[in-house]
C-alpha cells in the first residue's frame, strides 16, 4: 500500500492508465458487463415464453369427457353447457364456455376445437376492445415476439411453433371482440 498525492491510502492495481487513459481491452469489458447486466434485466420478461401446451391448464389431446369430467374446468366454464356430462355425447367439434376464468387472462368467452378422435386440439378466446393491449400484452409475455404481423398495424400478429402448433391473435374478428386463435397439431392415432 502506498500514500498518493492526497495522503490517503491506495492499493496497488494491474490497470496503468496509457495517456490519462484506460486501456482499450478494459474499456471493452467493461461495456461487455454492462451489455450483459442489461440482457439480464430484461430477461425474466421472455426467459418463461414458449409453445402452448394447451388450453389453461389442460394439455391438447386431453379427452373430451376427461375434460368435461374434470372439476376444475367445470368450475371455470360458467354457465357449463347442459351437455357438458361425462358420457354424453356432444355434437360438433367445439364446446363454447360463455365465460371462462383463464388463470394468466381473467374472465373472457372461449371455445375449445377437438379433433374427430374427440381430443382437445386448439381453442378459441374472444377478447373484449377495452382487454385487448392488456391480454396482447400477457400473450407476448407467455408465448415470446410474435412471428410474423399478417395486417398492417399489427391488427394480427403469428406464432409459428417447429411441433406445428400455431396461434394468431386478431384485433378485430366477431364484432368489436378479438381472438387468440390457439391450434395444435392433431395428436396421431394409436
Amino acid at each position: 500500500m502506498e500514500a498518493g498525492k492526497d495522503g490517503r491510502i491506495h492499493a496497488p492495481t494491474n490497470v496503468q492508465l496509457i495517456g490519462g487513459r484506460r486501456p482499450s481491452s478494459l474499456w471493452h469489458t467493461m461495456r461487455m458487463l454492462w451489455m450483459l447486466l442489461a440482457v439480464l434485466a430484461m430477461a425474466p420478461a421472455w426467459a418463461m415464453a414458449g409453445e402452448p401446451a394447451g388450453f389453461d391448464r389442460f394439455t391438447f389431446g386431453i379427452t373430451r369427457n376427461a375434460l368435461i369430467g374434470d372439476p376444475l374446468f367445470l368450475a371455470r366454464c360458467r354457465p357449463a353447457p347442459l351437455l357438458m356430462q361425462v358420457g354424453v355425447g356432444i355434437p360438433g367439434f367445439r364446446i363454447t364456455c360463455p365465460t371462462y376464468n383463464f388463470v394468466d387472462l381473467g374472465v373472457t368467452r372461449a371455445a375449445l376445437l377437438f379433433s374427430a378422435e374427440d381430443r382437445l386440439v386448439g381453442y378459441v378466446m374472444y377478447i373484449a376492445k377495452d382487454r385487448q393491449p392488456a391480454v396482447r400484452a400477457k400473450i407476448e409475455t407467455l408465448y415470446g415476439p410474435p412471428t410474423s404481423q399478417l395486417e398492417e398495424h399489427g391488427r394480427t400478429i403469428a406464432w409459428l411453433w417447429p411441433s406445428g402448433t400455431e396461434a394468431s391473435l386478431t384485433v378485430l374478428c366477431r364484432g368489436t371482440d378479438g381472438c387468440l386463435t390457439v391450434k395444435a397439431k392433431a395428436p396421431k392415432k394409436q
